[in-house]
């Protein structure tokens, strides 16, 4: 079995959760301040997360890592909004030591590319704009290509035990932390 295979097995519970609490939010987006609103939730998690991965990844495994930051795509999209805010960002973050709790994180961020051109749609679709969509767009038409590149690299971990349980454990203390975050934190934009 792959490590994509064993990540995807343990997490699976885990992403449907995470997945059901995002969606309310989604649904009661009726102007750009709750767009904008839903875009710092993200950012309040992603740029304190992408921050400990920049200091353990090993970009021999994902050479194009650097490319994959998306904090500052949510940025252009507040900027487009023209949206003022506050940034608030996550205290309660997975713990990232190494390279494999690296790419066990990054599964979760990199794997939000792919529900992102639904989310895109839907926000497109309430605000009847293609403005500041950047973040949910990702990487357009590249998009399951860049997953596919982001599997194989995550698949090369695999040569022992611990660095696999470490990718298994933080790809699940991520999509548990994000969770708690959403609900602590976007309260008050439902």
């Amino acid at each position: 079995m792959m490590l994509i295979d064993k990540v995807r097995a343990v997490t699976h519970p885990l992403h449907e959760v995470l997945d059901r609490s995002v969606v309310p939010y989604i649904e009661n987006i009726r102007s750009k301040d709750d767009y904008a609103a839903l875009l710092l939730l993200f950012y309040g998690f992603f740029k304190p997360v992408y921050d400990s991965i920049d200091a353990c990844i090993d970009t021999n495994y994902l050479p194009d890592y650097h490319t994959r930051r998306k904090p500052e795509w949510i940025l252009h999209d507040l900027k487009d909004l023209g949206a003022e805010y506050t940034i608030q960002l996550c205290e309660y973050l997975p713990r990232i030591t190494d390279n494999a709790s690296a790419f066990g994180a990054l599964y979760v961020l990199e794997g939000s590319t792919l529900g992102g051109a639904v989310i895109k749609k839907m926000v497109s679709d309430k605000l009847h704009t293609d403005k500041a969509l950047c973040f949910f767009s990702s990487y357009g038409r590249q998009t399951r290509g860049q997953w596919n590149v982001f599997i194989h690299s995550l698949n090369k971990i695999e040569n022992d035990n611990a660095a696999a349980e470490a990718v298994i454990q933080t790809a699940a203390a991520t999509f548990v932390l994000f969770n708690d975050w959403l609900q602590q934190s976007g309260l008050n934009i439902l």
